[in-house]
């Protein structure tokens, strides 16, 4: 299994339902080829993470090059991996300003002038702090949504239980 971190520029600026079209239909592919990661992207920045066994990944990272949406693909990283950091999410999304970055454990000295393809390249000390704050929060939303549905489901039931007593 390896993990691939690339960084490219976006042609021109997402609009929000065009990022969620691009989540929507990575997320959908991603898990037929049992691919896991995250994306983030910010000032008109990809910076994402592959996650898979080698040949789907290869595969994967091929298309992408080509997608005209964006250019200046750059392999940050690509290393063979034991475990996935980011198992439950066939593409988790976070999308963070210039700012937060500074503000992130391990990220100090990265900013606004680094978030390019080149700037990540050149920055590799900041690929194991900055997966970390992502999976972190992707963590932390994951067990919100959980608890959001627990409780929902709580509420339904007691509704259902008060109302045999109403009768």
């Amino acid at each position: 299994m390896i993990r691939l971190i690339y960084a490219s520029s976006a042609v021109q600026a997402l609009k929000a339902e065009q990022l969620l079209a691009l989540l929507e239909h990575s997320q959908r592919n991603n898990r037929a080829e049992e691919i896991t990661g995250i994306l983030l992207y910010s000032n008109d920045t990809f910076f994402q993470v592959l996650e898979g066994e080698e040949e789907q990944v290869n595969k994967l990272y091929v298309q992408i090059e080509k997608d005209p949406r964006h250019k200046d693909c750059k392999i940050v990283e690509k290393l063979n991996v034991t475990e996935r950091a980011f198992p439950y999410w066939s593409m988790g999304y976070e999308k963070i300003e210039a700012n937060e970055l500074q503000q992130m454990e391990g990220m100090s000295g990265f900013g606004a002038k680094d978030l390019s393809p080149a700037g990540f390249a050149a920055n590799t000390q900041i690929i194991n702090p900055l997966l970390g704050n992502i999976r972190s929060n992707l963590v932390k939303k994951r067990q919100q949504d959980e608890a959001a549905r627990v409780d929902n489901r709580l509420t339904r039931i007691f509704s259902r239980f008060c109302s045999l007593f109403k009768r």
